[in-house]
């Protein structure tokens, strides 16, 4: 809300309390402001024994044991199908929660394994290799640690995997003119922008020199947060690197 004009937006999001003094207020201030939650998936492949976790930091919640037959445990071919069930079963979490990194951890010879046959190859975040065979939770949270103290690396990371994916499969908008036409015909699911990108335009209806009235500017790229977030979609902003290709901001849809 401003002097200007006031609009209403409905965000169940969590955000940082923050004041702001004699600046000015936008959308995106709201998003910057938005608590950065350590949210992700964690799958544990052991030859007998698959488990996936929902975790938010080192906070792991076990979502779905699977055991390997007794009566095929001395047969090869059955570790394939016992990690294609497992492979099957994260298939279905993953259509709940589609947009939180996936940590997959396991022995090298269980990854090496999975990593032929699983159909949700997409949406790896990162491998993580261990030592013993059957992991326990507390040996995930060991292994997990050096990842969510660098979580803003593994976000990033996730991001630009979101993104390539999405252009293989050609749900994408690249560029403020797309992206703007996009967020308008298209049900957006994830808005990433370059930090610090803005495209001042003069308001519409709107006369006057702008150079001497900034009252008369509005942000292009403000316009298309209020729009995403309006349609229940996601914004994220990123790291220069993160966009690099993709003209400073990208649109999944």
């Amino acid at each position: 809300m401003s002097a200007e004009e006031e609009k209403l937006f409905y965000l169940d999001t969590p955000l940082e309390e923050k004041v702001i003094v004699d600046t000015s207020f936008n959308i995106r201030s709201l998003v910057e402001s938005k608590k950065r939650l350590q949210q992700h998936l964690v799958l544990v492949l052991g030859n007998n024994i698959s488990r996936v976790y929902f975790g938010n930091g080192l906070h792991l919640v076990a979502m779905l044991t699977n055991t390997r037959k007794k009566s095929q445990s001395d047969n090869i071919s059955s570790l394939e199908n016992f990690l294609r069930e497992t492979d099957n079963n994260l298939g279905i979490i993953l259509n709940y929660f589609p947009l939180l990194p996936l940590f997959v951890v396991g022995d090298p010879k269980v990854l090496n394994e999975y990593k032929i046959l699983t159909r949700n190859e997409t949406h790896i975040t990162q491998l993580i290799e261990t030592c013993s065979d059957e992991v326990t939770a507390e040996e995930v949270k060991t292994a997990l640690h050096p990842y969510i103290i660098n979580w803003e690396l593994i976000r990033m990371k996730h991001l630009h995997r979101r993104l390539d994916n999405a252009m293989e499969s050609g749900k994408i908008a690249v560029g403020l003119d797309d992206v703007s036409k996009a967020a308008n015909q298209r049900h957006a699911k994830l808005l990433v922008i370059e930090k610090g990108y803005t495209a001042p335009v003069v308001k519409a209806g709107q006369k006057g020199d702008a150079y001497k009235d900034s009252t008369l500017l509005t942000d292009a790229v403000d316009e298309v947060i209020e729009r995403v977030l309006s349609s229940g979609g996601e914004v994220a902003f990123t790291d220069k690197k993160v966009l690099k290709g993709y003209q400073h901001i990208a649109l999944i849809y």
